[in-house]
């Protein structure tokens, strides 16, 4: 709880930036509600003590999925920096604890954070990949053009997304 009030404004800064691109800010109880993997495999990245960004990551059956991700303010390429050295940090306890993949959804228009997960050797799900991960996290959604299509739209949030998924299995 020592960062979260840095992460709160980061949170909500990020969201009024980026709009349906992000969704709704998420609230207090958004970062503190427990999930299984949830502290093993999120991480904050610091600068003197202060959150430059975050990654909130859960864990289900031998898999992890990226539920938010957001940076401060600062320069494209240093947010890719930081991206990158939160996710370098998630792949490392994952590898070592035996995970096999780690994945995220991201909302069709997010066309930056979309590069990011391809430039980051993701694969986008398609097809049968699309629907047996829709299966598994047992989501009311259904397939569309390869895009997970949400069937109960919530105010505020997007509902039309791409999933990426990372195998570590190459990684071991």
């Amino acid at each position: 709880e020592k960062h979260l009030e840095q992460m709160m404004l980061i949170e909500e800064k990020t969201s009024n930036q980026l709009g349906m691109l992000y969704g709704a800010p998420w609230k207090k109880d958004n970062f503190l509600t427990g999930l299984p993997g949830k502290w093993t495999h999120s991480t904050i990245a610091l600068i003197n003590d202060c959150v430059v960004g975050y990654l909130i990551m859960s864990q289900w059956q031998n898999n992890i999925h990226g539920h938010r991700m957001a940076m401060a303010e600062m320069t494209g390429r240093m947010r890719v920096k930081v991206a990158q050295a939160l996710y370098q940090q998630t792949h490392k306890t994952a590898i070592n604890q035996g995970i096999e993949s780690v994945t995220a959804i991201v909302p069709e228009n997010n066309t930056p954070t979309c590069k990011f997960y391809l430039n980051e050797g993701f694969d986008r799900l398609l097809g049968v990949s699309l629907q047996e991960f829709i299966n598994g996290r047992k989501m009311n959604a259904h397939i569309e053009s390869d895009l997970l299509v949400d069937n109960i739209p919530v105010p505020n949030e997007p509902d039309r997304s791409y999933v990426f998924r990372l195998h570590y299995k190459d990684k071991q």
